[in-house]
């Protein structure tokens, strides 16, 4: 449903618009109401309107001003209300970047087809919106790919063995203290040096492998977020998106990615 506000500072006007018209035939719902500009401005903030009608004259702060504080076309649609007098203003409201003007009194037809018109755009607009923040997002996630520090060269028996486990084993359970007990080594040695040949702890590492795999499962199928957490080795769902967030910056749901 798109979410409209009507701005008209005569009451008559005002309520007769939004109790004579089928909004719900429309697909839309009247959210609020504003007899002024300035009490308009304050509900485009706190409503997030889809829609915006608005009548162009109105004392203190008119539709225009309103308009031009707020300008449509970033997330709303504007349709002005205006007189035969009003050329001059419809021209300052369309440059605006309004969608549409009504002559009042409004003919329910004409408000039908600026609705119409009003939400396709919003619809594109969305459309454009969500395929650029899912790029953004894929952008990011394949960036993150890179992140896992290199592994290149040569490495002692230990450290060798220990990338070797968290390449094979990650979707397993893996405790950095059973793996220093099968060789009668301290973990705390192990750990300091695995990070003196990786760069970073073990434990860090692992999880930042394991996201890394996350990452490609996401991108690559049309997977559910607790489904991954599983097969990486991470079936706390909540403690999966924390590390998720942690190392990518934005948890899975925040990426769009496929799922």
């Amino acid at each position: 449903m798109q979410r409209v506000l009507v701005v008209e500072d005569a009451e008559p006007i005002r309520k007769g618009l939004i109790f004579s018209t089928d909004w719900e035939a429309m697909g839309c719902v009247v959210v609020g109401e504003a007899a002024n500009g300035a009490e308009g401005l304050e509900l485009l903030d706190a409503l997030s309107p889809d829609i915006v009608i608005t009548d162009i004259r109105m004392p203190g702060i008119d539709g225009l001003a309103m308009l031009a504080a707020r300008p449509p076309g970033e997330g709303y649609e504007a349709i002005v209300l205006t007189g035969f007098d009003e050329f001059e203003l419809v021209k300052r409201a369309l440059r605006l970047g309004v969608i549409d003007y009504l002559l009042k009194p409004v003919a329910p037809e004409e408000l039908q087809q600026s609705i119409e018109s009003a939400s396709t755009r919003l619809r594109l607009w969305h459309r454009t919106e969500h395929e650029r923040d899912e790029a953004e997002a894929l952008r990011i996630a394949q960036g993150f790919l890179n992140t896992v520090p290199s592994t290149d060269g040569e490495h002692s028996e230990h450290v060798a063995a220990m990338l070797r486990i968290a390449h094979t084993s990650y979707m397993r359970k893996i405790r950095l203290k059973d793996l220093a007990a099968q060789i009668n080594l301290t973990s705390g040695y192990l750990n300091a040096q695995f990070k003196q040949e990786i760069g970073t702890t073990f434990n860090d590492y692992l999880n930042r492998y394991r996201i890394q795999q996350a990452v490609q499962i996401l991108i690559a199928e049309d997977a559910k977020v607790y489904t991954v957490a599983e097969r990486v080795g991470i079936p706390d769902y909540k403690y999966f998106v924390r590390v998720f967030r942690k190392y990518v910056g934005h948890s899975p749901h925040e990426l769009l990615l496929r799922r």
